[in-house]
C-alpha cells in the first residue's frame, strides 16, 4: 500500500485528499476505517481508495466507488465477493464495475 501511495504522489502529483487507504492489518482501527470510508464516500476530489480484502471485511460502505479492482484474490471466492459487496450497498448511484486479477 505504501508503494502505491508513493507512486501516485510522484507520478501523478496527486494530493492527499485524492486517494485514501484502508489497511487490513493492525495499523487501522475500526474507527480509522469508518472515518476513511466516510471521507471517501463524501469527497468530490476522491479518485482512489486502496484497501485489502481483509480491510473490507465487514461494516464498510463504498457507495462513493464506481470501480472495484481486487488485486489480492483469496482462494475462497466468497471473500472476494464480500470485498466487492460494499460498492453495491443501498445509496449507490453509479454503475459499478468489478474485476479481479
Amino acid at each position: 500500500m505504501n508503494f502505491l501511495e508513493s507512486l501516485l504522489v510522484k507520478t501523478r502529483g496527486w494530493q492527499v485528499l485524492e486517494f485514501f487507504v484502508i489497511h487490513g492489518d493492525n495499523k487501522s482501527t475500526s474507527e480509522d476505517r469508518e472515518l476513511t470510508m466516510d471521507q471517501f464516500n463524501n469527497s468530490i476530489d476522491a479518485k482512489v481508495l486502496f484497501g485489502s480484502t481483509k480491510a473490507y471485511g465487514e461494516g464498510i460502505s463504498l457507495v462513493g466507488a464506481s470501480r472495484v479492482i481486487i488485486l489480492d484474490v483469496h482462494l475462497n471466492p466468497s471473500v472476494t465477493y464480500q470485498a466487492v459487496g460494499p460498492a453495491y450497498w443501498p445509496g449507490q448511484q453509479k454503475k459499478v464495475l468489478a474485476r479481479s486479477s
